[in-house]
């Protein structure tokens, strides 16, 4: 870790203390217009939809096709869990004691040429999607680029950007649509990135407590990651596809989600040695992996993620102290280590047979050969008619054997033993 490395490490403060996060039967109003999906794709041919689909907004397209489904409640439940950073494009939460990062990275997870203007009118007023698909319709069916590139906005605009029903969005959107180039190489997911997480930071924690709040946005992408994450949360309330790549989006990789109780969410944080995976591995192949926003440098953040990728696992008075003692810490960890090493040692080889085992079967084989080796000293000696001697020893071991059993009859442990605490005796409903 260095010289420089601190004795003592920072943990983020928590918006809640844990176990007081709301609770209520909450509900998160979510915008984006899917059914414009719909009615773009009415309009449009077989190939030129396919050729949408081609596209960045083609793994999106693919899960609004499956019917997946935002869990308000499962959402809720992670944000009420938020963490306070001094990262101001990144938003931290901890979920069974453990921190995760959700970050414009782990957004682009959920997402995935000529030179050519058209000249619509009205480009300098502020328009619905409605008006949009209004002009598309109006289209010459021959002019492709054209419908393309109005499709393109109308899908964009209605799945990432909407605010409320029947939002205007600006004019200049309206232009950008005009160019191919244009259209094409914007960085829609920065921008789509960024409305979200300003949402989420209006609403934590001052609208948390509220029974209703908006997330604007594309909040299903929240979702997914925290599915993600928590893998037991994934395999218990949603389904993955078997026939997706390993290079997928997060988004492809769902068929179906489930829409949970804050309770379901809970149970399954205070399981013990719950796995949540801090920081999500890359996706393979996956050229914009490193894509970032410039940030504050948290150095304590930093030395954080550092105990935890070497295998610390964060506990309710480590967040409750606020800071982690790092020789303690590191004690642990090499704990840890030497257990790990133990176990890799006990693992099976490549035959199949841990170590253990084939300790088992020598002692056995042993055993067996002395067994074998008296058993002929017993036959020499009746062939050679020598009288056996008398096991005194195993006599006397036999009836002081008897005796002790005589006076030391089994006498059940009391119900509650003068050993054990009364908080050895309560259940453990949190996680450690």
């Amino acid at each position: 870790m260095g010289d420089s490395f601190p004795t003592d490490i920072k943990v983020p403060e928590l918006c809640f203390k844990i176990g007081d996060e709301p609770r209520s039967d909450v509900k998160i109003n979510q915008f984006p217009s899917y059914e414009l999906v719909k009615e773009v794709k009415s309009i449009l041919s077989p190939q030129e939809f396919q050729r949408i689909k081609s596209t960045f907004l083609g793994p999106v397209l693919k899960i609004i096709g499956r019917g997946l489904i935002m869990s308000g409640k499962m959402v809720h439940c992670f944000l009420s869990r938020s963490l306070k950073v001094s990262k101001s494009n990144e938003i931290w939460v901890h979920f069974g004691g453990q921190p995760m990062r959700f970050s414009i990275r782990e957004f682009h997870m959920n997402e995935d040429a000529e030179k050519k203007t058209f000249d619509w009118a009205s480009t300098d007023q502020a328009h619905t999607c409605e008006d949009v698909v209004e002009i598309l319709r109006k289209t010459n069916r021959e002019d492709l680029d054209e419908r393309f590139c109005l499709a393109m906005l109308i899908l964009i605009e209605g799945i990432f950007f909407q605010r409320y029903k029947g939002n205007k969005f600006p004019a200049k959107k309206l232009k950008k649509a005009q160019d191919i180039e244009v259209i094409m190489n914007h960085p829609w997911g920065r921008d789509a990135y960024k409305l979200l997480l300003s949402s989420i930071k209006k609403n934590v924690p001052s609208n948390l407590v509220k029974n209703k709040y908006d997330l604007h946005g594309y909040p299903l992408a929240l979702h997914l990651w925290i599915l993600e994450s928590v893998p037991l949360l994934q395999s218990s309330f949603s389904t993955i596809s078997v026939i997706e790549s390993p290079q997928a989006f997060l988004c492809e990789k769902y068929t179906s989600t489930a829409s949970p109780s804050i309770a379901q969410v809970e149970n399954i944080e205070a399981l013990k040695h719950l796995k949540v995976i801090s920081i999500l591995p890359s996706i393979p192949g996956d050229e914009e992996d490193s894509v970032a926003l410039e940030d504050i440098n948290d150095q304590d953040l930093s030395f954080l993620m550092e105990v935890i990728n070497k295998g610390y696992k964060l506990t309710v008075d480590d967040w409750t102290k606020g800071c982690l003692d790092v020789g303690a810490v590191m004690e642990e960890i090499a704990i840890m280590s030497y257990q790990l090493r133990n176990k890799e040692t006990l693992k099976p080889s490549s035959s199949g047979e841990s170590i253990m085992d084939k300790l088992d079967n020598l002692y056995k084989i042993v055993q067996e050969g002395f067994r074998t080796t008296n058993t002929r000293l017993s036959k020499i000696e009746e062939h050679l008619n020598i009288p056996k001697a008398a096991n005194t020893d195993d006599q006397c071991d036999t009836e002081n054997d008897k005796q002790y059993e005589t006076e030391n009859e089994y006498d059940p442990m009391p119900a509650t033993s003068p050993l054990m605490t009364e908080n050895d005796l309560q259940v453990k409903t949190t996680y450690p």
